[in-house]
């Protein structure tokens, strides 16, 4: 768009097949709009807007989600980077979810809320990869409260340098 103001769209379909849990075989549709800004050498600021919709053949598993997702990169010196973002996904299932749920006219829905840090080191590298960990906390809400959760994981990646 612009020589530090970037955009993409992103969209993907695939069809999912189980082998032993037939009922959740169908396909399954994601579409993203992102855009990146960079404010400095040293900034990048990052957005995006998902849409993603599941068709199994169990009605109660289909669904479609909204998402909206905020971050940003910064360059420090001595060869760091840090990194964040912040995303909030809104899913509502079809299908009767009232074993579940409070009672049979309130739907399944859910709400989770993903935060994740990483730090990178730019200048070391084994054999042109450096190391990048990634800490992410995640919190799902929903309707259905045996669905509910609350968790932390790590990654240790190793990331090629160009």
């Amino acid at each position: 768009l612009a020589p530090r103001v970037s955009a993409s769209v992103r969209g993907s379909w695939l069809k999912r097949d189980y082998r032993r849990r037939t009922s959740l075989d169908g396909p399954v549709m994601d579409l993203s709009l992102n855009g990146n800004w960079t404010v400095s050498p040293t900034l990048r600021l990052r957005s995006s807007f998902g849409y993603s919709r599941e068709r199994p053949e169990s009605e109660r598993q289909r669904n479609r989600s909204r998402r909206l997702r905020a971050g940003l990169d910064l360059a420090l010196p001595r060869g760091f980077s840090v990194g964040g973002s912040a995303q909030i996904r809104w899913t509502r299932y079809e299908g009767d979810w009232s074993f579940y749920t409070q009672s049979a006219t309130v739907p399944r829905e859910d709400r989770t809320r993903t935060l994740s840090l990483s730090f990178h080191k730019r200048d070391f590298t084994l054999f042109g990869f450096a190391p990048q960990l990634v800490v992410t906390h995640e919190r799902r809400e929903s309707t259905a409260q045996i669905h509910d959760y609350d968790r932390t994981r790590g990654e240790l990646r190793f990331v090629r340098q160009f």
